[in-house]
């Protein structure tokens, strides 16, 4: 199975006050390359399992997500996290969109600017479920 860098995934949570990122809704091959590409572990979730709990049990700073996951997709997963109080950072991995505004003022709209999200395109390797 061929290795998958995230590059610039380290240099987003690289700065400590990041913290460890909670992962929500990534398959077990993302998980590693992410886990791989920061050099530390990181607690993971269901996208079904996020709630209030979850997020004051782990208290993340950055949640790393796919795009589009099973049954739900990154601005769902905005609203469901703001909806639960949550105003950190939101990183959805996935492949590069044709046009990327639009995603990046949905979510600005559905969290009323409340969570710092931005589009993490990975590199292309060739099929993979990214959920």
């Amino acid at each position: 199975m061929p290795a998958i860098r995230l590059d610039l995934l380290s240099e987003t949570v690289a700065r400590p006050a990041q913290g460890t990122p909670l992962l929500v809704g990534v398959s077990p091959f993302l998980r590693r390359a992410i886990e791989a590409d920061l050099g530390r572990g990181c607690p993971s979730v269901g996208y079904h399992d996020l709630c209030g709990d979850v997020l004051t049990g782990y208290a993340p700073r950055l949640v790393i997500a796919p795009m589009f996951g099973a049954g739900y997709d990154c601005v769902e997963l905005a609203r469901r996290l703001s909806d639960l109080g949550y105003r950190g950072a939101l990183r959805a991995l996935g492949p590069v969109l044709p046009m990327p505004h639009l995603v990046l003022a949905e979510v600005a709209e559905v969290t009323q600017g409340e969570i710092d999200f931005d589009l993490m395109p990975l590199p292309v390797t060739g099929p993979r479920r990214l959920n």
